[in-house]
């Protein structure tokens, strides 16, 4: 078995159930590929690190199906791995580029969000490679949209991946979301679902006690007609 397929059948690269971690954080993740099957080019791990922090991971390899599930599952494994050794998300997203380099074709990239949750000091820091569906909604709904900080993975030589973070406040709430979420589109039409879609739906969920990743998706797939054009991933993260 090559180090990538490995890679693949030790991380959690579909809706799976995510590790339960003590409170205040409760999270909630949905992988659906085109397929409607799980392993995919879309890939989401929710890992414990050392000092009782956590590691959020959304990734997005070029490509959809089953056949990505395995590049997507290695580059998320080193960005865990790195964390693991101390390393912040820059760096971690650093090295997940070299990475994906050594085994991605040259025509290749992947878009990923990094998240290092730290209870202890109430921060999460993050960084993003090209990946600018994170969402920001606090206790008293402000909306703050975490932007790209760095390039692609595979894309650009020498890459910079920048960092922010926030403050954990109770109700504060994470949605991370891949394009096959905000691009989806019903067929012949440019009526994307968009991220105010993808709040209302995350939103009412928690308001319900649902799923708010399961409802997110199944409404994706609804606006899509029943047949969207590509992988699909949300992670809620709620304090």
């Amino acid at each position: 078995m090559t180090l990538v397929a490995q890679s693949a059948a030790r991380l959690h690269v579909s809706d799976a159930p995510i590790p339960a971690f003590p409170p205040p954080v409760r999270l909630w993740s949905r992988v659906r590929g085109t397929d409607g099957g799980r392993l995919c080019g879309d890939v989401i791990v929710a890992e414990p690190l050392p000092g009782g922090r956590l590691a959020l991971v959304v990734g997005d390899v070029l490509g959809h199906g089953w056949s990505h599930a395995a590049p997507a599952a290695f580059i998320a494994e080193r960005v865990v791995s790195m964390l693991a050794l101390g390393c912040s998300p820059g760096l971690a997203l650093l090295a997940a580029d070299d990475a994906f380099r050594a085994v991605a074709d040259a025509c290749s990239f992947a878009a990923i969000f990094v998240a290092d949750v730290d209870p202890r000091c109430g921060v999460v820091r993050y960084s993003s490679a090209g990946h600018d569906a994170a969402i920001v909604l606090g206790a008293e709904g402000a909306v703050r949209g975490l932007e790209a900080n760095g390039p692609l993975l595979g894309v650009v030589e020498d890459p910079q991946f920048g960092e922010g973070q926030f403050t954990i406040e109770a109700g504060l709430r994470l949605v991370v979301v891949t394009d096959g979420v905000v691009e989806s589109r019903p067929p012949g039409t440019v009526d994307f679902f968009g991220t105010e879609r993808v709040l209302r739906s995350a939103s009412w969920a928690l308001c319900c006690g649902a799923d708010p990743a399961a409802a997110l998706i199944e409404d994706v797939v609804r606006h899509a007609g029943g047949v969207p054009s590509d992988d699909a991933a949300a992670l809620v993260a709620a304090w």
